[in-house]
Formats: C-alpha cells, sequence, structure tokens
C-alpha cells in the first residue's frame, strides 16, 4: 500500500502557492521599470546586460503569466519532490522523511 507523506503534500502545496503569488506580483511591480529596447531588444538578448536581461525576465513573465507560472510550478514540484527523495544532506540534518 502506497504510504502518503502528508507533510511533503504541505511542503509542495505551501511552495508551490508562494510560487505563484510571486510570480504574479514581482514581475508586475517591476515591469513600468523595463524600457522598450529591455523588452524588444533589436540585436538579440545576448548583448543586454544582466540587469538589461532581468528586466526583459520580469517583462516575459508579467506578459505571459500562465505559461511562466506552469513551468515554474512543474519546475519546482519536481525539485522539491526529488529534493525530498534524494539524500544529500548530512545525517544530523532533520528532512522530512526522516
Amino acid at each position: 500500500m502506497l504510504r502518503v507523506n502528508t507533510n511533503l503534500i504541505t511542503l509542495i502545496i505551501t511552495s508551490l502557492v508562494i510560487l505563484l503569488i510571486l510570480n504574479f506580483t514581482i514581475p508586475n511591480i517591476l515591469l513600468p521599470y523595463v524600457k522598450h529596447h529591455q523588452s524588444h531588444p533589436k540585436d538579440g538578448i545576448e548583448n543586454l546586460s544582466f540587469s538589461q536581461r532581468f528586466l526583459h525576465l520580469m517583462y516575459f513573465l508579467a506578459k505571459a503569466p500562465l505559461l511562466s507560472s506552469l513551468v515554474l510550478v512543474v519546475m519546482c514540484g519536481v525539485s522539491i519532490f526529488l529534493g525530498s527523495l534524494i539524500k544529500i544532506r548530512p545525517a544530523t540534518l532533520k528532512s522530512i522523511g526522516n
């Protein structure tokens, strides 16, 4: 019989809700600071500085919130789940599975 770890499920759901809240708010807060040449670079993204690339990413996240949320939720949920399975931390620390 499959044993369900409710602590792990709670951690995943809580993390994903926080991720969604941050994904919907932070890009919209930073959207007024994105200049046109950062949102639509003529020469490509690779010619932008790090801060301009970050603002370009925030522009994308604000303009495509559902797609970006879907990608982030899948990556975050899978990484939390795999992190609970793979024991690469010192044995003295308590984890959800211990």
